[in-house]
């Protein structure tokens, strides 16, 4: 459903386990510089339409802030860190909070298709 991020329904069990196994991959080929495995997460379209901040791998971030210490679940609807809300564009997927090893947080947002490749990203 489109509309704004709180009206989203929470991620099924089924569905956070997919968007939890892609983050993950994700969160490695970017820490690892793994270019092909990053852009196979990727459908066409979904690398076509991305920012350049996502088909750049994020290069600029990763050298200023260091790698991606931890990612947070991704989550559907408003993210909450500590009494702050964030919305991410995630349109039907999710999103997550990652923290740099210099403590500096982004929101990645991602939306999957049915075979677990990212067709949306912000």
């Amino acid at each position: 459903t489109e509309g704004r991020p709180e009206d989203k329904p929470p991620l099924t069990k089924a569905e956070q386990a997919r968007y939890d196994r892609v983050t993950r991959a994700l969160v490695e080929a970017l820490n690892t510089g793994d270019k092909k495995g990053y852009r196979d997460l990727f459908t066409d379209e979904g690398w076509e339409n991305a920012i350049d901040w996502y088909r750049d791998m994020f290069a600029v971030q990763l050298m200023r802030f260091g790698k991606i210490e931890r990612a947070f679940p991704p989550q559907r609807g408003i993210v909450r860190v500590g009494k702050m809300g964030f919305g991410g564009d995630a349109r039907n997927g999710a999103t997550f909070v990652a923290i740099f090893e210099d403590q500096v947080g982004g929101l990645f947002s991602i939306e999957l298709n049915d075979q677990d490749r990212i067709v949306h990203s912000s």
